[in-house]
């Protein structure tokens, strides 16, 4: 299995987590009719349709959290692109934008040379920059 692969599937594991705990979530606030159908509180319908209609920036602190909560999990599922992609989710992490040049292109390691000399002269170069370079530059 690939790396992408393996995220995609711990993704879709924890969407269907989150829904079906949503989902138990508010039919244990619901009321379950004789039908079988369930009715959701007014209250949490006016609360719930609120949160829905306001964009996340606008949401008080409070809501908010719970969404930062949500996004720290899913940043920890996607951890390993972390871990092998440092430099992009740094550039992502600064909202920098950035260009991919895979490995297996005739110029990736003119563009690495070239990335790493301006960063050595600006001082942001670091050691696991150097050992990364090193690694990658014994391999092709």
């Amino acid at each position: 299995m690939t790396i992408t692969e393996n995220v995609r599937k711990k993704l879709a594991d924890y969407a269907h987590m989150t829904w079906s705990g949503w989902m138990q979530y508010m039919f244990e606030k619901s009321t379950k009719n004789e039908d079988g159908t369930v009715t959701i509180p007014v209250a949490l319908v006016e609360r719930w349709t609120r949160q829905m209609n306001t964009p996340y920036p606008m949401l008080p602190e409070s809501e908010r959290k719970s969404d930062i909560d949500e996004a720290n999990r899913i940043l920890g599922l996607t951890g390993a692109w972390a871990e092998l992609y440092p430099r992009a989710w740094k550039l992502m992490d600064e909202r920098k934008i950035f260009v991919v040049v895979a490995f297996h292109e005739p110029y990736f390691r003119m563009v690495y040379e070239m990335i790493r000399e301006e960063e050595n002269r600006k001082g942001t170069w670091t050691e696991q920059d150097e050992h990364n370079y090193q690694v990658i530059s014994s391999t092709r």
